[in-house]
């Protein structure tokens, strides 16, 4: 059963009627989505038109709808969290009211408000995820393919929590799932997640069998940033398994094909590629990716992202002789808008601690 049967019988019976409005609810998505990764501001914009369309119409599925192909752009392609939960919980609650109890989409935002929380301080609102995943997975009917997105959420979560077992099990679970149904959509994702496992786990036998897959999915789909993200997975293999040319080469094409993107990279393209030159002894490479990491997040709203990445950029300046106290501070500063801060602040004090104070 597929979140789009609703939709699909929608479109025929207002094209039936010769409904052009209504009809026109049905396609503005698509003229949207396929700026999502090239155009996100236009994308953004055709979006908008649709939602204020359904209101227009009094067509409040229509809204959500809109609202959640709002939250996934947000999400997913422009990154930018501002604002952003206020307007995911309100949609949310909207869609458990009885009304919408029939439209598959209400479980698909609390996909979104999951997703935001986790950006946001997966561990700060730990209780709030797994009180939304529960909720997913009570509404998921066995037929319904929102239970791929309640695994890949599943899969996630225990990574950040650090749970790598539990983690690397649910991204298995999750292929498991996609292959059943033959979905190239939520094989990819699954792959993608287990790349970053498999990086964060220390196994990069793994991380070249999943980047590979992942690279192959991503092809078939055309879908431009899991594919550069694939290929520098692969280069980060490379060069770890000592085959410098290949490293090279897929390096270079992954941050080709980024470059040519107007969507922020995700922050695993930013792990993968300070990893890279890491690997390569290229700690000012590095330290240039985390800093330009940290101006892609900057005033977005990923507080646990931003973190982190000040977090690697003190552990990189210590390797390199240059940490001072000005950046021990931000880091603490950064880890101070956290909920939940402790992980962050002890593995400062370690940083601070150990040699490379300049």
């Amino acid at each position: 059963m597929s979140v789009w049967d609703w939709i699909h019988e929608y479109s025929a019976e207002a094209e039936a009627r010769g409904d052009r409005e209504r009809l026109q609810l049905t396609w503005i998505f698509h003229d949207a989505w396929d700026l999502r990764e090239t155009d996100t501001a236009q994308a953004a914009a055709i979006l908008e038109d649709g939602r204020r369309l359904a209101q227009s119409l009094d067509e409040p599925r229509w809204v959500l709808f809109y609202e959640h192909w709002l939250l996934q752009l947000g999400r997913f392609f422009q990154r930018d969290y501002r604002g952003i939960l206020d307007r995911a919980v309100k949609a949310a609650l909207e869609a458990r009211k009885p009304a919408f109890a029939d439209l598959p989409q209400r479980i698909c935002l609390q996909e979104d408000l999951v997703g935001i929380y986790a950006a946001i301080d997966p561990l700060g609102y730990e209780e709030m995820i797994a009180q939304a995943l529960d909720y997913m997975e009570n509404q998921a009917t066995t037929g319904l393919e929102c239970r791929h997105c309640v695994q890949g959420c599943r899969t996630i979560f225990e990574l950040d929590r650090g749970r790598m077992d539990a983690a690397r099990a649910s991204g298995l679970r999750a292929l498991a799932l996609a292959e059943d149904v033959d979905s190239e959509h939520y094989k990819g994702n699954a792959c993608t997640d287990l790349c970053l496992i498999a990086f964060r786990s220390g196994d990069y036998t793994g991380l070249h069998e999943w980047a590979c897959a992942a690279e192959e999915i991503a092809r078939r789909l055309d879908r431009k940033a899991a594919l550069a993200e694939a290929l520098l997975w692969q280069a980060v293999a490379a060069r770890k398994a000592g085959d410098e040319p290949a490293a090279c080469r897929l390096g270079g094409n992954a941050v080709a094909r980024m470059a040519r993107l107007s969507a922020p990279p995700a922050g695993a393209y930013f792990d993968a590629l300070a990893a890279f030159y890491e690997l390569g002894d290229s700690l000012d490479l590095a330290l240039r990716t985390r800093d330009r990491e940290l101006e892609t997040l900057a005033g977005r709203g990923r507080l646990a992202d931003e973190c982190a990445a000040h977090v690697e950029r003190c552990r990189l300046l210590a390797r390199l002789g240059k940490l001072t106290e000005a950046d021990l501070a931000a880091a603490r500063e950064s880890a101070g808008k956290l909920r939940k801060r402790q992980k962050y602040l002890e593995e400062i004090a370690r940083i601070a601690a150990g040699p490379g104070r300049a």
